[in-house]
């Protein structure tokens, strides 16, 4: 059985594990019911199902009953034929309910495609959420540990006030992720006011300059299109970066400009750099940038390799669009 099974399992359904090579187990402590690597302590073990197992790592799995040093231990589907005990064989669906008590945080509904990752240091935590659907938002409504809970913006270093509930039963509140976007949670208290935008300035989707840099070149090349639209259609294989520049005139300068788009977006304007994101959402403060009068623009977007160079394992996968995918959008801040 492949452990990436069981990883995808606990990942969909927000429980945080960790995989133990044979080394690591074998050095393990022991505390408080727990079992100790590097540190970490772990109350739950779970071994994909498999014929065999080397007799050393047969030993410390008994050493970790006898002793009562480990909460659940789990085979899932079979146990090895070396393994004498009777066992807790379970099937791999059976895992969430088993573990719900270890989900990191608890969902309205069912959400598969929110990752989670939960660190916790001296100074406090931090939950990083994920939504990694292509297309798909989350939408749902989020409970978590019963602590002051604040929103970091790693981008500017910055944290926001989370709107939510605190009770017996945790901090709730309503999550939304766009497709790839990302939230970072961690402990603490802020009456900073997330930014926020209004009514629409300006809309901008042809009459662009629109140019080429694949990976092995080091300059850009126009191209015959002048108008936003994916260029996954026209050049499938491409890889490298697609720039657009052109300019606008503007009677008002406290402005966002918001982009869609796949992967790295960097925004320069006036020969001003304005922030580069990798992910959603693609929110640019370019105020400190602009003035009154005309004003120059150049929008870069970066793709991966795994267009240009296949392997085995990516050959088959679906290529995503790529450049900026919907109009170039400036809104009025608030």
């Amino acid at each position: 059985m492949l452990i990436q099974s069981i990883c995808r399992v606990l990942e969909e359904n927000q429980i945080d594990c960790n995989i133990i090579s044979e080394d690591y187990l074998l050095d393990c402590t022991f505390s408080n019911h727990e079992y100790i690597i590097n540190q970490c302590a772990h109350s739950v073990l779970i071994v994909p199902g498999c014929t065999h197992l080397p007799s050393n790592i047969i030993d410390i799995i008994e050493k970790l009953i006898n002793l009562s040093t480990i909460c659940n231990l789990y085979f899932i589907d079979q146990v090895p034929e070396e393994y004498p005990e009777t066992a807790d064989i379970i099937r791999m669906s059976q895992l969430p309910a088993l573990l719900r008590n270890y989900k990191i945080l608890k969902t309205q509904e069912y959400v598969p495609h929110l990752n989670t990752f939960h660190y916790i240091h001296d100074d406090g935590e931090l939950i990083m959420l994920m939504n990694t659907h292509g297309f798909k938002p989350v939408d749902t409504s989020v409970i978590v540990d019963p602590h002051d809970w604040c929103i970091y913006d790693a981008y500017n270093n910055c944290q926001y006030h989370l709107p939510g509930n605190l009770d017996s039963d945790g901090f709730k509140f309503h999550l939304h992720l766009d497709s790839y976007e990302s939230m970072i949670l961690v402990e603490g208290k802020s009456t900073n006011k997330l930014p926020s935008y209004g009514e629409k300035v300006i809309s901008i989707a042809n009459n662009l300059n629109i140019s080429l840099k694949d990976y092995k070149s080091s300059d850009f090349t126009l191209i015959n299109d002048t108008s936003i639209g994916n260029l996954a259609k026209k050049y499938p294989d491409f890889s490298g970066s697609v720039q657009y520049s052109f300019t606008v005139c503007l009677d008002q300068t406290d402005l966002f400009l918001l982009l869609e788009g796949n992967e790295i977006i960097d925004v320069n304007v006036n020969n001003i750099a304005c922030g580069t994101r990798i992910s959603p959402k693609y929110i640019f403060d370019i105020s400190h940038a602009l003035h009154k009068g005309e004003n120059n623009f150049i929008i870069t977007v970066v793709n991966n390799l795994a267009r240009a160079i296949r392997d085995p394992f990516s050959e088959y996968l679906p290529n995503e669009p790529f450049g900026l995918l919907n109009d170039i959008v400036l809104m009025k801040k608030l």
